[in-house]
């Protein structure tokens, strides 16, 4: 008998993405005024940027928008703010108290958007599985060794969450046919080792099959232009041993 039922799992982490936009007329060093900081070590909150053995249990950084690409679901909320501050910890409280006095703190100076949720074990797969494609990714860095961060916020559709627990499973795992033959790679496959380089551009959009036309979107070319400059600069202001690739167990 099929369900969609899950095994249990404790949550290991609390979090939030308070998204700021500054109100109509709002004075952005009134913002800079407000004793956020202060809120945030009154908590033990320690900033993610420091360097430090690992990642702080109890952390808060602060992100400055560079750019936002909207996506399929409109999200004024977060694709306009002009800053996103991200909260976790072990518990709820120090997450939840951030957020309610934060608020208060702001008040009408901006318009919030809170993105919350929680971090559990993964029950979705095996041990082959989890050393194949996540035992070896690359943890969270200091602010100095990674100073850019991407949001990407995701939502189930419907269709998905119709779609069996089999049937799910089988998009991350390579399909093949009667002969053999790999009919689809699967999102596992992006884990592989060996992989000398990732492509990266702007999405093209290309005709129907009575079109040989295609064409990208300008809003894209200067997105990825900004990046590319972004990572070249970064690249560049690096030590030859900081740029040095670790070979990967087999």
């Amino acid at each position: 008998m099929l369900d969609n039922s899950v095994l249990a799992g404790e949550t290991i982490r609390h979090g939030a993405y308070v998204c700021l936009r500054l109100a109509d007329a709002a004075d952005a060093r009134a913002i800079g005024a407000i004793a956020i900081p202060a809120l945030a070590e009154t908590l033990g909150l320690r900033n993610e940027f420091a360097p430090g053995a690992g990642p702080p249990s109890e952390s808060i950084a602060f992100l400055r928008r560079r750019d936002a690409t909207p996506g399929a679901i409109a999200d004024d909320g977060l694709e306009h703010a002009d800053a996103v501050v991200h909260v976790a910890a072990p518990t709820s409280r120090p997450v939840s108290d951030f957020c309610a006095e934060a608020a208060r703190l702001l008040g009408s100076l901006v318009r919030l958007r809170i993105l919350g949720g929680v971090v559990r074990p993964r029950t979705y797969t095996g041990a082959a599985m989890n050393n194949f494609a996540y035992a070896h990714a690359v943890v969270q860095q200091p602010g100095t060794v990674m100073p850019h961060g991407f949001l990407i916020p995701m939502r189930k559709t419907a269709e998905w969450w119709k779609k069996d627990w089999m049937e799910r499973h089988t998009y991350f795992l390579p399909r093949y046919d009667d002969a053999g033959r790999m009919t689809s790679e699967g999102h596992a496959l992006a884990s592989a080792a060996g992989i000398p380089c990732l492509l990266y551009g702007p999405g093209v959009i290309r005709g129907s099959a009575e079109e040989d036309d295609a064409c990208v979107l300008v809003s894209e070319m200067v997105t990825v232009t900004r990046v590319l400059a972004l990572t070249a600069l970064d690249v560049c202001q690096r030590a030859p041993a900081e740029l040095a690739i670790a070979s990967r167990r087999r």
